[in-house]
């Protein structure tokens, strides 16, 4: 039995909104980690060596893991030699087509699982109230600049109370001009309307100061910005680092034994 084209998109909906809570819980760290819980650290820390969940929390990265490998099996490729999310995420979404009839609600109860997961870290450690209004701030500015590039080729009107919502920079001084302007026209204005073209064209700029933190970033590793002796998944390679099953811990072939040396099992 085929899956159906909603169930595909639906499910990589899904997997694209986990994608982009999992970065949220990195730059949430990254902001403010003496506020963050232990989740928020679990799932963006080492992913079980074994790939076995912790308690109730199933690893992102573990999940995307098991189901990149399974449906790499099922198409007969190869995966992504890798511990990296990103990469294994992407893999998961342009191979799901793959996924057998009898897995696909076991796929469909782990999907959840994780999208919940991160979704409830997300709200448990939201924003503080600096970071929310810095992004209100780049918003709000995005916002009036686009208005102001489509007030400027609109022949529209609109009334006085409209234009102060949309251009709060508009004083008594540029009302006066445009009630002048208004008087000497010939075009047909309707009554206690003016054309949005002419506010813009004379309403002041917005230099209203964004704050210094408010600013969008390209997406970076959060564990790798903290300057702690932190392992990141992003930055861990699987060449260099083993599994030492005497001590438990993992250990750098580089400062350790020799890649000769080390036991497949372990990596």
């Amino acid at each position: 039995m085929t899956i159906g084209s909603d169930q595909l998109d639906e499910w990589t909906k899904t997997l694209a909104e986990a994608d982009m809570l999992y970065r949220e819980v990195q730059l949430l760290i990254r902001l403010n980690p003496e506020g963050c819980t232990d989740d928020a650290f679990t799932v963006v820390g080492v992913a079980n060596a074994d790939g076995r969940e912790d308690a109730d929390l199933l690893h992102p990265v573990v999940f995307a893991r098991r189901w990149a490998w399974y449906l790499a099996a099922e198409n007969r490729s190869i995966p992504p030699i890798t511990n990296k999310w990103v990469p294994l995420v992407q893999f998961i979404s342009a191979h799901l087509q793959y996924l057998a009839a009898g897995d696909r609600d076991d796929f469909a109860d782990d999907l959840r699982r994780v999208r919940g997961l991160l979704g409830r870290i997300v709200n448990e450690n939201g924003l503080a109230r600096g970071e929310a209004d810095a992004l209100s701030a780049i918003n709000s500015h995005a916002a009036r600049k686009a208005l102001r590039s489509w007030a400027l080729t609109s022949d529209r009107c609109m009334r006085r109370k409209d234009l102060n919502a949309a251009f709060p920079t508009l004083t008594d001084r540029e009302w006066a001009r445009l009630r002048k302007r208004k008087e000497r026209s010939d075009e047909d204005i309707p009554a206690y309307h003016y054309p949005v073209r002419w506010a813009a064209e004379i309403a002041p700029g917005d230099d209203a100061p964004i704050p210094a933190y408010a600013t969008v970033e390209p997406y970076r590793d959060a564990m790798a910005a903290t300057g702690k002796d932190w392992l990141s998944l992003d930055h861990l390679n699987p060449d260099t680092v083993y599994i030492d099953r005497e001590s438990g811990h993992m250990v750098y072939a580089d400062k350790g034994k020799r890649k000769t040396q080390e036991n497949p099992e372990d990596l």
